[in-house]
């Protein structure tokens, strides 16, 4: 079977859009506003395709890491097959920019056999809310990436830039899969001083690709992950989590 999931973060639906923060300290209002519960609900049914009647498994997190330790378990268990569909509905990409997590994981994690990369170090310059995508694509868990953005997440030509290029094939994150390439220290050290470097191998390459969160449209969800983000939301965001929940149940 194949399997998708809906990986929401509540920043989604958060406005403006939050960038480079750590901790929990929620954020001030009303400087920050969110979707109106009904806006919420809408975009759930319409544009994901799901219903309170039929309601899927799922988890809520608190910060986004969790859903990598969630995607873990759920494998261990059976209870969801790899490589499964993500869809990443979220203010941001989560694959590591703004720390040096990138680093670790295209030299130490990508040295390692897959199956031992699923303990890796965690905080700033390991797995984190911020880039715990790029440790599951290094995991070989995801089929296919879609980042589905909110209004606020900047943008390059009409893309999302808060994306390390050097993640894809020929480093083209506008039209190539993703392609995690891997480096010796030596070499990295070698491009961190800007020197370009012919990777040692690349893992398997994965579809991406970049939806407006106005534009998308996707049905089929087998799973659920939400993400309450408290250092991207302010208190009021809590309000519009038993809206989500309504339409999975805990697993």
């Amino acid at each position: 079977m194949t399997h998708r999931v809906l990986d929401l973060d509540l920043d989604f639906f958060v406005f403006p859009t939050a960038h480079f923060r750590s901790g929990r300290l929620r954020l001030p209002e009303p400087q920050y506003s969110c979707s109106r519960p009904e806006e919420v609900e809408r975009f759930l049914e319409q544009q994901c395709g799901l219903s309170k009647s039929r309601k899927i498994p799922g988890r809520l997190c608190v910060d986004h890491d969790e859903a990598f330790d969630t995607w873990k378990e759920w494998i261990a268990k059976g209870e969801i097959e790899a490589p499964f569909d993500v869809d990443h509905v979220d203010a941001h990409a989560d694959l590591g920019l703004g720390d040096s997590s990138w680093v670790y994981l295209l030299t130490e994690i990508l040295a390692l056999p897959v199956e031992e990369r699923g303990q890796p170090k965690r905080g700033s310059g390991g797995l984190n809310f911020g880039s715990y995508l790029a440790f599951a694509l290094a995991n070989r868990w995801i089929r296919s990436l879609n980042y589905v953005y909110g209004p606020d997440t900047p943008l390059l030509d009409g893309f999302p830039s808060d994306i390390h290029t050097i993640f894809f094939r020929d480093e083209d994150w506008k039209n190539n899969p993703i392609e995690l390439p891997h480096y010796s220290e030596a070499q990295m050290n070698a491009i961190l001083m800007c020197q370009k470097q012919d990777p040692l191998d690349r893992e398997p390459p994965i579809p991406n690709c970049y939806v407006a969160g106005t534009e998308f449209q996707r049905s089929g969800f087998t799973h659920m992950i939400l993400a309450r983000s408290p250092g991207y939301t302010p208190s009021t965001a809590d309000s519009l989590i038993p809206i989500i929940q309504q339409y999975f149940y805990s697993i």
